[in-house]
């Protein structure tokens, strides 16, 4: 638990820890061609659009299915999980070399952070926003309200210069000239209220699905 002298102004409580980061697009890789190898079972990997839950169980011989699928969640058949919603964010990728710890900043209305991704040549993640549905927030800077429509691609100048203003702000060597944008991306991630859904269902004839 960090001294209260040592808290930037504003923040009330702050911790440090040691963990781990995990470049999130190299492991996904890592793990599709690991599965494949005969050693781990030659797993095939199938992608396919799928109609339903039971869908999922594309033959006979499929005992179990994990149901991972986020937003669609609350429209799927055989879900229909009344209580998902998507909360939408908005990230920056930048090379920044000279980064090399992850801080997060969490308040009311708003979430900044700077996560260096492993193994990638100097890329960091800043962020962000945790913008709940589609419902006003409050803007970080302009303390003016802000209407999102919840589109998940959709990117805004405005909210990348909060993003690079707060984070700045939060760790001042994401402000270095050697700094490089290399790219803006926003998304929908999966919420929901009451928290996740860890749970197990067996649905006709034995078959079971693990809820996540």
């Amino acid at each position: 638990i960090l001294p209260p002298e040592s808290l930037p102004s504003g923040v009330e409580f702050g911790i440090t820890f040691t963990t781990i980061t995990i470049n999130s697009p190299a492991h996904l890789e890592h793990l599709s061609k690991l599965l494949q190898l005969p050693a781990y079972g030659s797993i095939p990997l199938v992608r396919r659009r799928l109609g339903s839950l039971d869908a999922a169980f594309l033959s006979s011989r499929t005992e179990i299915v994990f149901n991972c699928i986020g937003n669609a969640a609350k429209t799927l058949k055989g879900v229909e999980d009344q209580r998902s919603y998507p909360t939408r964010g908005q990230v920056v990728l930048v090379r920044a070399t000279n980064v090399k710890e992850n801080i997060m900043r969490h308040g009311h209305g708003y979430e900044t952070y700077v996560i260096p991704r492993p193994n990638s040549g100097g890329h960091v993640i800043l962020g962000g926003y945790m913008q709940k549905g589609n419902r006003e927030y409050l803007h970080p800077l302009q303390h003016s309200r802000v209407l999102i429509l919840g589109r998940s691609g959709d990117v805004y100048a405005s909210e990348t210069e909060s993003i690079l203003a707060r984070t700045k702000e939060l760790l001042p060597a994401v402000g270095a000239s050697t700094t490089e944008i290399l790219a803006v991306a926003a998304g929908l991630r999966p919420s929901r209220e009451g928290g996740c859904r860890i749970e197990s269902e067996v649905r006709t004839e034995g078959k079971l699905v693990v809820h996540n």
